[in-house]
């Protein structure tokens, strides 16, 4: 019975390590491919001129990316899945307004919920020894390293692919 309880609890640790693994150094299917943030970066500067001066276009907001790319023309966005809906004219450019409103309050939310996030990881790395410190250094380089080496594999499969 002892033994039962010993595999089950080794079973479920493992998985639970091999969870952490898996999502901490691999990126989400789901997310913008490599062409396409740059595809998004590339549009950006030209929409950011032309945006209308009511839209606050600071820079500031994008220093510490989220994870969310922010969409070339915000203005001109329909919501997600409602480009299948067969919108007329009219009711796009009411979308259209409704998007140019919110999107400068939202990006102004996830600035500061970004900032909290900076203050709290201080905080937390106030708590730790210098020895912790060192190796929370670390284990976020071999993370970085590991995301590079990652991606180094997926460039040559790309390339070779590609000949």
């Amino acid at each position: 019975m002892k033994s039962l309880a010993r595999r089950s609890i080794a079973v479920v640790a493992s998985a639970a390590a091999l969870t952490l693994l898996m999502t901490g150094g691999f990126p989400l299917g789901a997310q913008e491919s490599s062409t396409a943030k740059s595809q998004t970066t590339k549009a950006k500067p030209a929409t950011q001129a032309d945006a209308p001066a009511s839209t606050p276009t600071d820079s500031s907001t994008t220093t510490k990316p989220t994870g969310k790319a922010a969409p070339p023309d915000v203005t001109h966005r329909v919501p997600s899945g409602y480009s299948k809906l067969g919108l007329t004219d009219q009711q796009k450019q009411k979308l259209y307004k409704i998007q140019g409103e919110y999107y400068p309050k939202i990006q102004g939310l996830e600035k500061q919920v970004d900032d909290l996030r900076d203050k709290r990881g201080k905080e937390f790395e106030s708590v730790l020894t210098a020895p912790q410190k060192r190796l929370l250094a670390e284990a976020g380089q071999k993370k970085k390293a590991a995301a590079e080496a990652k991606k180094a594999v997926k460039a040559a499969a790309k390339e070779k692919a590609g000949s």
